[in-house]
């Protein structure tokens, strides 16, 4: 009896010290567990707070473009503020140019711009970005009003032109030993007795594109390789929404085609194109010439956007013919005023349809007709003849790049995003 007495007075004693130490360990796992939610919950709390001083950040760069009119040149690309403290943190501010130039200190007005910020907070870091655009004017810039307008010098010697609307220029004109059948508006002086009616000088400038015009369009359009035009030269194919006869033959559906010259000549001739051709880096000796029929495939689209220097010496006087060149030119699937076949026996007559926009100099010669509007950035000069008809379409609807941007730079909806690198 007494031995078993001792067993159990045992085997309690054993069994307390078992709760004891699970009581100890279920204790100090709950010290951990405390401790583990506690780091959890202050770098939930940091993760916020880094979120917060980034966005912090990027209303410290609203706020200065908002009120500082230098700003770009001011502040610059690249880093504006690095490491600022803000509350139990810090955060740091990036703005980069997404236009052409690449440069805040060297971009337009219009140029959009990329703002990027980074919190910080203990060991938590949020990076957050926004895009940045200046809204457009409902108004079209007033280079639109003319049939023709340059932003340097007109040269009309040895030339006949002819327009049913405004030839203008932001500087002089000289129609010594050419003539000049239009009504002609400059800001500087006009030389010549050759002008019907007789022009009128000291008029305001009108206003022109910023570099950023192209922007929409390379953003919009579906890239050619220039490795894929064969000689760099388009000629006798249809290019348009239903056709690309280049590359993969990738189509756009409103016929913006880019093409990056790098600097090289390109030659457009002897084709028919539906659509926005763009050229980037166009060498200065690129030309459109011989027989075409060209027209944009949106009605207050561009035909063609040059960033570079042109010549046209593209003959109103010849047509695009599909025997000469074994080509049809109205398929299926790029109708002619409605009209399409599979033969080969159909002319075309050959013009120019649409805005035309050069951004440095243009020269014309032979007999080119154009049909639209024909923005120059430089000088333009003209030999033997040529026709501007005059269409309002622009100026009532101006398409991208080609109405003036209003107000301050605005947050693009749909564009805040964190950043992850």
């Amino acid at each position: 009896m007494r031995k078993r007495t001792f067993q159990r007075r045992g085997s309690a004693y054993l069994l307390i010290l078992g709760v004891a130490m699970l009581l100890t360990v279920i204790g100090v796992a709950s010290i951990f567990a405390v401790r583990a939610q506690r780091e959890a919950a202050d770098m939930t709390n940091d993760a916020v707070k880094a979120r917060l001083y980034a966005r912090s950040g990027i209303e410290v760069g609203l706020q200065r473009i908002a009120t500082a009119p230098a700003w770009r040149t001011s502040h610059g690309e690249g880093t504006w503020y690095s490491d600022v403290a803000l509350g139990d943190g810090t955060f740091t501010l990036e703005a980069h140019d997404l236009g052409p130039e690449g440069d805040l200190a060297m971009s337009s007005d219009g140029d959009p711009v990329l703002l990027i910020a980074t919190g910080y907070k203990g060991d938590a870091r949020h990076k957050l970005q926004v895009r940045l655009e200046a809204p457009p004017s409902d108004e079209p810039l007033t280079c639109l009003g003319s049939a023709l307008h340059a932003g340097g010098d007109l040269e009309f010697t040895t030339a006949t032109v002819s327009s049913n609307g405004i030839i203008s220029g932001n500087a002089d004109a000289n129609a010594d030993g050419g003539s000049v059948n239009a009504v002609v508006e400059v800001v500087g002086t006009a030389t010549g007795s050759t002008y019907t009616p007789a022009p009128t000088e000291g008029v305001e400038a009108r206003t022109m594109p910023e570099a950023s015009v192209f922007d929409a369009y390379i953003a919009d359009g579906t890239a050619i390789a220039l490795a894929d035009i064969p000689s760099g030269t388009i000629e006798e194919v249809v290019l348009s929404p239903g056709m690309n006869p280049y590359g993969p033959g990738q189509v756009d559906a409103d016929g913006i085609y880019v093409i990056d010259c790098q600097g090289n000549d390109v030659t457009i001739r002897n084709c028919r194109i539906v659509g926005t051709l763009v050229l980037l880096n166009a060498g200065a000796g690129s030309e459109v010439t011989g027989q075409l029929n060209w027209e944009p495939a949106v009605t207050n689209y561009p035909s063609l956007l040059v960033q570079g220097s042109l010549t046209a010496t593209f003959s109103a006087w010849e047509v695009l013919n599909e025997g000469e060149w074994s080509v049809n030119f109205n398929p299926a699937h790029t109708p002619y005023e409605g009209q399409s076949d599979s033969d080969e026996d159909d002319i075309f007559p050959t013009i120019l349809k649409g805005l035309v926009y050069v951004s440095d100099d243009l020269s014309v010669d032979v007999n080119p007709a154009f049909d639209g509007s024909v923005i120059v950035g430089g000088a333009f000069s003209a030999s033997g003849q040529a026709i501007f008809n005059y269409r309002s379409t622009f100026y009532a609807d101006p398409p991208s790049g080609f109405a003036p941007c209003e107000g301050t730079m605005q947050v693009v909806s749909g564009t805040w995003a964190q950043v992850v690198d």
